[in-house]
């Protein structure tokens, strides 16, 4: 794959100042300096080290100082080529920007654009400045070199990249790429189709003083790469799920948890509080204090099993609650009723109990006797009623 680098040289004396640049040889400013140096190491950070590099600058001054970090941190030796200049002002350049705008006329919305006259005395049409810039780059990209730098100026890399797509002269009049002093314009053809494109306009990350350095280039433009880089992850995906480490681990890694002190108090026997953490108090004689047992646990003789029927043993000499399965074995109701009239301990019992007293009535009850029906009085007759005298 082949790679072109084209910069755009750092502030500049005329930025700060206020007058028209152009042809104007102004030399960078302290800010310019650091600037270059920074795209310097970006521009190092992308090409790699065993990769041939190729450099070509405008023979203006700004451009040779933006360049000679590139060639000192690369190893190469800078062509100064004056066809990558600016394009000319004529007597505008040097002046205050006020001066110019006063004259300049603009091109206009349809029509001749690039012959157009500004204005200005001796300022160079746009066709004049793009041919020489498209000349500049026929002889760079006759060049098999795989990375080739090229640090010109803001007006003229609208002219670079034109000729990189192979843009006519006729159309360059309404074409446009503008990019901020010091950025960084990447230029890319495949080695397939031979299909050149844009694939970095104006890049300034490297500018921020808190950018650490630039990745290599070109990126892998995968798809799970445009999900990182937008931030956008699907719920459940492979790059959503992250791999959680065990507790057990976990625990091992923040080594044994230290008790800290509470506002109630501590949370077993007497303690106070050293450095931070809590202590049991001493005892006379060096001996330590026995843990209270907890009210809610049942303890029992370790020589004694426990009953059958009471569940799972939890540790030695301890019972737990009773058993689903155990509970769902005893035998209904009624039998254990009967065996315990007849001095016989219940059915899921280990020890003998002293049995109840006998009942007299049966374990079942019977029906209890129909009520009789109660007598109804006599319906009235439907006759006339004799009235009182």
């Amino acid at each position: 794959m082949r790679t072109l680098h084209v910069v755009t040289h750092p502030e500049a004396t005329h930025h700060v100042d206020g007058v028209v640049g152009g042809w104007h040889d102004s030399e960078l400013t302290a800010t310019g300096t650091r600037a270059a140096a920074r795209t310097a190491r970006a521009l190092r950070a992308r090409i790699p080290q065993e990769a041939e590099v190729e450099l070509y600058s405008s023979d203006l001054r700004r451009c040779r100082q933006a360049a000679e970090p590139l060639a000192e941190l690369l190893g190469v030796r800078p062509v100064w080529d004056p066809r990558l200049r600016e394009k000319s002002y004529g007597e505008a350049e040097g002046r205050p920007q006020a001066w110019l705008d006063r004259r300049f006329v603009p091109p206009p919305a349809t029509g001749e654009r690039m012959d157009h006259d500004e204005g200005v005395p001796g300022a160079e049409t746009k066709a004049a400045c793009a041919r020489r810039v498209h000349a500049a780059m026929d002889d760079i990209l006759s060049s098999p070199c795989e990375h080739q730098i090229i640090v010109t100026h803001g007006g003229s890399l609208t002219f670079v990249v034109g000729a990189w797509i192979k843009l006519p002269l006729t159309a360059a009049g309404y074409a446009a790429f503008g990019a901020a002093p010091g950025s960084i314009t990447t230029l890319h053809e495949d080695d397939y189709f031979h299909n050149r494109r844009l694939a970095d306009l104006g890049d300034t990350r490297h500018l921020d003083p808190s950018w650490k350095g630039a990745p290599a280039w070109p990126r892998p433009r995968t798809s799970s790469w445009i999900r990182r880089s937008q931030g956008s992850r699907k719920a459940g995906s492979r790059d959503s799920v992250r791999r959680k480490t065990p507790r057990s681990a976990r625990k091992r890694r923040q080594g044994p948890r230290r008790q800290r002190a509470r506002p109630g108090g501590p949370r077993r026997g007497p303690a106070r509080q050293q450095g931070g953490a809590v202590r049991p108090a001493p005892v006379p004689g060096g001996a330590r204090p026995p843990r209270p047992a907890a009210p809610h646990r049942r303890r029992r003789d370790r020589a004694t099993p426990p009953r059958s029927g009471d569940g799972p043993v939890r540790g030695p000499g301890r019972a737990g609650p009773p058993a689903r399965a155990a509970r769902a074995r005893r035998a209904p109701r009624s039998a254990r009723v009967g065996r315990v009239a007849a001095g016989r301990p219940p059915p899921g019992r280990g020890s003998p109990r002293a049995p109840r007293a006998a009942r007299p009535q049966a374990c079942h009850r019977t029906a209890p006797p129909p009520r009789p029906a109660r007598p109804r009085p006599p319906r009235p007759s439907a006759g006339p009623t004799a009235l009182p005298a």
